[in-house]
C-alpha cells in the first residue's frame, strides 16, 4: 500500500459562470425560447480539493441547483431557529410559574377561624 502524500486537504467549492452569460444574450431571447423565470445564476459549481495550491475538481453540478439548495437550507435553518426560540420562550414562562405558591388572600398564613359555640 502506498503512503499518503497529502493528508490535510482542504475541500473547497467555486462557481464557474458560463462564458458570455449563458446560452442567451438577453432576457428577451430567453423569453422567446420559453424560459419564463429570470435566473441570473449560470454555469457550473465545482467542488474539489486544494493540493499544494492547485484546485483538483471532484464533482461538478449546475450552479443554479447548488444555489437553490443553499437557499432552501437557509430558510429551513431560519424556520428551525424561530421554532426553537418560540419553544424556549414558552418553556421560560412555564418555569417561572413552577414552585410559586398560589396567593389565597390575607388569611392564607393564618389558621381558618373556627366556631367554638357549636359543640
Amino acid at each position: 500500500m502506498a503512503d499518503y502524500t497529502h493528508t490535510d486537504l482542504q475541500l473547497v467549492g467555486r462557481h464557474v459562470p458560463d462564458e458570455g452569460g449563458g446560452p442567451f444574450e438577453n432576457m428577451n431571447q430567453a423569453m422567446a425560447a420559453g424560459h419564463d423565470v429570470v435566473n441570473p445564476v449560470t454555469g457550473m459549481y465545482e467542488i474539489g480539493v486544494l493540493i499544494e495550491g492547485a484546485f483538483v475538481p471532484l464533482i461538478t453540478e449546475k450552479a443554479s441547483l447548488v444555489f437553490d439548495r443553499i437557499e432552501i437550507a437557509k430558510q429551513a435553518q431560519a424556520s428551525q431557529a424561530e421554532t426553537a426560540s418560540t419553544q424556549a420562550a414558552g418553556s421560560t414562562q412555564a418555569n417561572e410559574g413552577e414552585g410559586a405558591q398560589p396567593d389565597t388572600g390575607p388569611l392564607s398564613d393564618q389558621a381558618a377561624p373556627t366556631d367554638s359555640s357549636q359543640g
